[in-house]
């Protein structure tokens, strides 16, 4: 309890026995609580006198880097034990405050993801009990509400244009509020040395929701803080030698510094001298120190450890892995946009010992079947021992359990089958797809039925297989394609904090519906959009014409030279010699722009559809024509070869 002189108020907050403030400190515990300012809220706590406030000054100051924080923490304390809140018991006044702060911290871990799923109904239960408890004291803070389920609507506005199609309304509302939460992150969170604050670790894998914006589209604004991020953190010392050496680890962690920060400048600048000389780097290290021919004389990685100087070579950690492809996404890239000799013939030697290991039927593993492992130097499939399922090469149970990231491989070989023309690196991904129909929940792990069960990893490859048989996928109709819009325009017109300021871990910037699915926070969870994360990979496969994500094997087929803003844009169809496209400006005056066509075969083409036909020349190199949009009217254009 707070003492003092002067008159007193008595109130009851959350639920707590009657107490009995100085009316001044009452009222700014009340401000304090409600304010959705964490500025004002740190402001008045700090001058509130007694240790309870000290110490919830010292929390809102640590929570600032709730990353840092969690890491520092040992596994045993990131779920509360007793009912003290930070050390805060339920007598102190401030109790219900510190009750707002233990919930978000709960609900940011849960949506990280503990490595013990058992973890996450503890913690989902002990976030709600917090909210609630806060909720009770501080009925008019509006971020306890949204926590509890009660959307806070967005400020901004994006009024449909009743003469454009609704998917072009749904498209263009979406963009926007995408732009919106990303430029958000650029003005308020990028730091002096260009990360946003989540680890860098974490901080690049942001550029990957940012892809409709930053690769379908052209914010200079976007692109730029992109470019700043991607250089610093190549700059980094553990990064000089060109790949990660601040300690031996996984492929899974190692790779993802440098390729996530290399593989978006190689999307947007592939000729710069800085990005080039990165990715041939990494072609070298593969050929020269962490590559070799194994018993079976196939090309593959010797361990899951290494750095730029060293590979482990212990049995337990020798094997090529299904996200060995991180480690070359860049030069991947590269080779498929250039063709460049070197990285073909490593590439093309490394997927043939793949496709070696998937068609082999070994240690219970189905022929067909891509696994997670290629032990080294036998070439045996799966880990040191058995079963080929779980290779057990690190210390977190399912990182490299099946099916991890096979994707990456199957995504890899449609590469290489597109590259060279051979069809045999098809066979293990068209292998897998024929077994979609043989889905058994009960059948035996590692078998052919519970491989088949666990199938999705390959939803976005096989859209891609499917394009490069020549039977693409049926587009979604209007009205579905306009229901899956208004999804991420709704998600995102709701809860603006939930996706900027309440983030502080950086590699789950838009996860925040996941917490109202059912069984989560609460047991029935929150009905419709609101527990729906946005789609932004839709929202990039529809203006980009790809068939998938753009980090492996990326098909997207334009770039609109314009920034995401007033405009809404879909490929309808796109092949090596075609295109087809719709695009709606909702400004009142005509819109210059240009289109970029990066997936056109080298040849004589024509643009129709946007005034007078415009005739262009592609090379090996992208096509940039420059159009004009009306104001207000949907244009459909077409290229065709002449």
């Amino acid at each position: 309890m707070w003492r003092g002189g002067g008159a007193g108020v008595h109130r009851k907050i959350g639920g707590l026995a009657l107490i009995v403030l100085p009316f001044v400190l009452f009222s700014a515990l009340l401000t304090a609580g409600n304010t959705a300012d964490e500025g004002e809220r740190l402001r008045l706590l700090r001058a509130m006198p007694g240790a309870d406030a000290a110490r919830l000054v010292e929390v809102i100051q640590r929570f600032q880097d709730l990353e840092a924080w969690l890491q520092a923490l040992p596994d045993d304390e990131r779920l509360p034990h007793g009912d003290d809140c930070f050390g805060i018991a339920p007598a102190s006044e401030l109790y219900p405050l510190a009750c707002f702060y233990e919930g978000r911290l709960l609900i940011g871990e849960a949506v990280e993801g503990f490595d013990d799923e058992s973890l996450l109904a503890p913690a989902f239960a002990r976030a709600r009990k917090d909210f609630e408890h806060a909720q009770q004291a501080f009925p008019a803070n509006p971020l306890i509400g949204m926590y509890l389920g009660t959307p806070i609507p967005n400020a901004i506005a994006y009024a449909d244009d009743p003469a454009a199609p609704a998917w072009a309304n749904r498209e263009r509302e979406a963009l926007e509020r995408l732009a919106d939460v990303v430029h958000w992150w650029i003005a308020h969170r990028q730091r002096p040395d260009a990360s946003y604050g989540g680890g860098w670790g974490d901080d690049c894998e942001m550029w990957r929701w940012w892809a409709p914006l930053l690769l379908a589209f052209d914010d200079p604004v976007i692109q730029a803080a992109q470019e700043r991020f991607s250089e610093a953190l190549l700059a980094r010392p553990y990064l000089k030698d060109g790949y990660y050496s601040k300690k031996l680890t996984d492929v899974e962690h190692s790779a993802e510094d440098l390729s996530d920060a290399l593989t978006p400048m190689m999307h947007l600048k592939p000729q710069d001298p800085r990005w080039l000389a990165r990715t041939r780097r990494l072609t070298e290290l593969a050929e020269r120190l962490w590559m070799g021919r194994d018993a079976r004389g196939f090309l593959h990685f010797k361990s899951t450890y290494f750095t730029a100087a060293e590979v482990d070579p212990s049995p337990a950690h020798a094997a090529d892995t299904a996200y060995h492809p991180r480690v070359l996404q860049a030069p991947l890239l590269y080779w498929q946009r250039t063709g460049d000799a070197r990285t073909g013939a490593l590439v093309t030697a490394w997927m043939r010992g793949w496709v070696d290991a998937a068609m082999r039927a070994e240690n219970g593993k189905p022929a067909g079947v891509i696994p997670t492992a290629i032990h080294w130097p036998d070439g045996a499939v799966g880990g040191e021992k058995p079963p080929w399922w779980d290779p057990k090469n690190h210390s977190e149970p399912a990182l490299y359990r099946w099916p991890s990231a096979v994707d990456l491989v199957a995504e890899t070989l449609l590469l290489t089958f597109q590259m060279t023309g051979d069809r045999s690196f098809l066979a293990p991904v068209q292998a897998m797809a024929a077994m979609k129909g043989q889905a058994d929940a009960t059948a035996p792990a590692g078998s052919a039925g519970w491989v088949a069960a666990r199938l999705d990893v390959l939803d976005e490859v096989l859209p891609k297989l499917h394009l490069l048989e020549g039977r693409p996928d049926a587009p979604l109709g209007e009205r579905k394609l306009a229901e899956r819009l208004a999804e991420s325009a709704a998600a995102l017109r709701v809860n603006f904090a939930a996706y900027t300021s309440e983030v502080r871990n950086t590699d789950r910037v838009l996860q925040f519906p996941r917490i109202f699915r059912p069984g989560r926070l609460f047991a029935e969870g929150r009905p419709g959009a609101q527990a729906k994360a946005p789609d932004t990979g839709l929202l990039y496969r529809l203006a980009s014409g790809d068939a998938g994500n753009a980090g492996y094997f990326p098909l997207n087929a334009v770039r609109w030279r314009t920034p995401p803003r007033a405009v809404a844009a879909r490929v309808v169809r796109a092949t090596g010699r075609t295109l087809a496209a719709e695009a709606f400006h909702f400004g009142d005056r005509p819109r210059a722009l240009a289109v970029e066509f990066l997936r056109l075969e080298p040849g004589e083409y024509e643009l129709t559809g946007a005034g007078r036909p415009v005739r262009f020349t592609k090379t090996a190199a992208p096509a940039v024509v420059p159009l004009t949009l009306p104001p207000r009217a949907l244009v459909r254009l077409t290229v065709a070869r002449r």
